[in-house]
């Protein structure tokens, strides 16, 4: 992994060289602590930037997920507050694929999924309806929706020829 230290090129234009190096060698030691927190190396320093090894000089079997917490450390946030978010960000990654080109979603057999995809799928259709976003959710016909009541638009059934149910 490489990391370095973002603006640097505007920081040396406004910083005299003693403050620089040191705000450099303030970050680098940071970087060092974070790093030596997850087993990883720091192979070189290269000017402002550091490369650094996971699985060197000793292999872990989680040396990716090692890599990745530190260059992205978890936040610190509550249980519910942490679900929120996640199901926040992957509403807005459905937003923003969907911004870029239609997207189907299927979702299958919806009474057995667990309630954190109930969530998810509510707050996609409650923050996603602009969008170019096609919502496939199939369920068996017993299953109830424990979602909040909201204004929906037209929604159409289709159900198998032999099914008494047809036109539901």
């Amino acid at each position: 992994m490489f990391c370095d230290l973002v603006d640097s090129t505007t920081l040396s234009e406004r910083l005299d060289p003693e403050e620089l190096r040191e705000l450099i060698a303030s970050y680098q030691e940071c970087c060092a602590e974070v790093v030596g927190g997850f087993d990883g190396h720091i192979a070189r320093y290269v000017g402002d930037g550091l490369l650094v090894y996971f699985g060197y000089p000793q292999a872990h079997e989680d040396d990716a997920r090692r890599a990745i917490r530190a260059r992205y450390p978890p936040p610190k946030l509550g249980p519910d507050e942490l679900k929120k978010k996640t199901l926040q960000g992957f509403a807005a990654v459905y937003e923003g694929m969907a911004s870029q080109a239609p997207l189907l979603m299927v979702v299958e057999d919806a009474p057995w999924v667990e309630p954190s995809t109930l969530e998810l799928l509510n707050l996609v259709i409650e923050q996603l309806q602009s969008t170019s976003l096609l919502l496939v959710v199939t369920a068996r016909p017993e299953f109830v929706s424990h979602t909040t009541t909201r204004k929906r638009n037209k929604c159409w059934t289709s159900c198998p020829k032999s099914s008494s149910r047809r036109g539901r």
